[in-house]
């Protein structure tokens, strides 16, 4: 049985989701699967659970039936011979040993649950200056962060009366992620694990790759 108030709940947070991905990925990120969440509640409402009525599953199976076509004439035997050729590949691949796979490459798609580049890996670090704007820039869109940058503003207003509020604005982009890490540092005991992790700031050292794996799709 469906929870009405648990399905407003979760529509609610689907927005909210939405909106913090604009804020941190480029436009090209948002195509129409992405778009298409935003109508899940809408749509469990009014026919029940989505995997009794979409058709995601199917579309993505016909999708590999179709690559087995290798011959117009009987399409419908080349899917039957080549799902039945995977069929007998993956049965054999059950019985070989992982640590000794006598000679078979590893599969590209190993690992696209997980999460992992797949080639082009770049090491490199980024100029100190844009390092602390991206960082700067996170914090800004953080709703978590907002009751403190509203008090770093209200110190520097304190502190210097006579500055205009472009001044006080660009000392507050200059020296705000370092006034917030010694903020939370001095109330260690009383933040939470979030705050901490905001405060202290990403790793400098970037990883990069060419091809990255996740959640099923190859980016």
């Amino acid at each position: 049985m469906i929870d009405d108030e648990s399905l407003d709940k979760l529509e609610k947070r689907l927005f909210e989701t939405i909106v913090l991905l604009e804020a941190y990925f480029p436009p090209s990120f948002f195509d129409v699967s992405v778009h298409l969440i935003v109508h899940l509640i809408k749509e469990i409402r009014y026919l029940a659970p989505v995997f009794l009525h979409h058709m995601y599953p199917y579309e993505r199976f016909m999708s590999t039936l179709n690559k087995y076509t290798k011959s117009r004439v009987h399409p419908e035997g080349s899917m039957v011979q080549g799902y039945s050729v995977e069929e007998v590949v993956d049965w054999c691949l059950d019985f070989i040993d992982p640590t000794n796979p006598i000679g078979i490459s590893k599969a590209r798609h190993e690992g696209r649950l997980a999460g992992t580049g797949i080639l082009g890996e770049k090491t490199l670090n980024p100029d100190a200056d844009a390092f602390r704007q991206a960082h700067f820039l996170v914090l800004q869109h953080t709703t978590e962060v907002s009751p403190y940058i509203d008090e770093h503003k209200a110190h520097l207003r304190i502190e210097n009366p006579d500055r205009s509020e472009a001044w006080l604005a660009r000392a507050h982009m200059k020296g705000f992620n370092i006034w917030f890490r010694d903020r939370i540092q001095n109330s260690y005991s009383s933040t939470d694990d979030a705050l901490k992790s905001l405060a202290v700031g990403p790793l400098f050292t970037i990883t990069s790759y060419q091809g990255y794996d996740i959640n099923g799709y190859t980016f």
